[in-house]
């Protein structure tokens, strides 16, 4: 249970249904949990969304690289909803599960592409708080350019202060719902 409320929408103001109309006619969707939670205050839930979804949906970093790095930032942070909810889309994007499970149980993987190991490297680096290595960046700069490193970093900022909101809030996925590796 939140501590805020997570809203439904008989239970929101005018502002906070035009946010919510937003969201869904986007490239979402639909609504998710956090939305809804961060519709409390409907000003930065719109900033918020608007900078999700540039992230998601337009940025120039692959799906397979945004959602690695979305996955990688969900471990650091310990963002269930998160987890559960790109780790199939990494999948999907061609990312071995055995990878994912890896760094889900906070273990460094056997990496089956230079890019997947560059991508853990840089975001591990960046959440880690200790600075980025010259060569790492450099290398991802090289590698991704100055404008796709920016989304880059961008996505690990982005999905930490989601899962911040989600963590200071109480907000948690059903109890039976699969369990992040980090749970287990």
């Amino acid at each position: 249970m939140s501590r805020l409320p997570v809203l439904k929408l008989e239970d929101m103001n005018d502002e906070q249904k035009a946010v919510r109309e937003k969201i869904i006619s986007g490239p979402r969707g639909r609504s998710a949990a956090i939305f809804n939670l961060l519709v409390n205050s409907a000003s930065f839930c719109d900033t918020a969304q608007e900078v999700g979804a540039y992230l998601r949906y337009k940025s120039k970093v692959s799906d397979r690289v945004r959602e690695l790095a979305i996955c990688i930032s969900s471990t650091f942070s310990k963002a269930d909803f998160e987890w559960r909810a790109h780790m199939p889309l990494a999948v999907q994007a061609g990312v071995p599960e055995s990878t994912l499970n890896s760094i889900g149980r906070g273990v460094r993987p056997d990496f089956s592409t230079d890019e997947d190991r560059l991508v853990y490297e840089y975001i591990s680096a960046v959440l880690a708080k200790k600075g980025i290595p010259d060569a790492i960046f450099e290398e991802a700069r090289e590698k991704f350019g100055d404008e796709q490193l920016m989304d880059l970093t961008g996505l690990a900022g982005y999905y930490t202060m989601l899962a911040t909101v989600m963590l200071a809030h109480g907000l948690m996925p059903e109890p039976e719902e699969p369990r992040a590796p980090w749970r287990d």
